[in-house]
């Protein structure tokens, strides 16, 4: 079974995330780590997620991917429900401006590495 490369670097991700929280689970958090990791990480792993669920359900579909014009307003959309909205109404989540470049540069990533149709056999 041969993968393509961004389905590589996505299950790439995936581990890195998964060895992330493990290691969170077991030492404690780092505080810069805690801080952007997950932020960086959030929307490569959803946009592609959302992508691979997308090309799965319709074989019509297998050759979609993102503009960037739509990359940058769900980041914007993200950016703004997660910075701007959503820790007024959860003490759970704190506002930090830092974040909002964690998205950016995430969702860039996601641009260049990620955004690909699927190839197929």
């Amino acid at each position: 079974m041969s993968f393509s490369k961004d389905i590589l670097i996505y299950l790439g991700l995936i581990l890195l995330a998964g060895l992330y929280k493990v290691a969170e689970f077991s030492f404690g958090s780092v505080p810069y780590l805690n801080s952007y990791f997950e932020d960086l990480m959030a929307l490569p792993l959803l946009l592609k997620s959302s992508l691979l669920v997308v090309q799965y359900s319709n074989q019509l579909w297998s050759i979609l991917v993102l503009d960037k014009t739509e990359i940058i307003a769900i980041t914007l959309i993200f950016s703004t429900y997660f910075e701007a909205i959503l820790p007024y109404f959860d003490l759970r989540f704190t506002a930090d401006p830092l974040d909002v470049p964690c998205y950016f540069i995430g969702a860039w990533f996601y641009s260049i590495f990620l955004n690909k149709s699927l190839v197929v056999n």
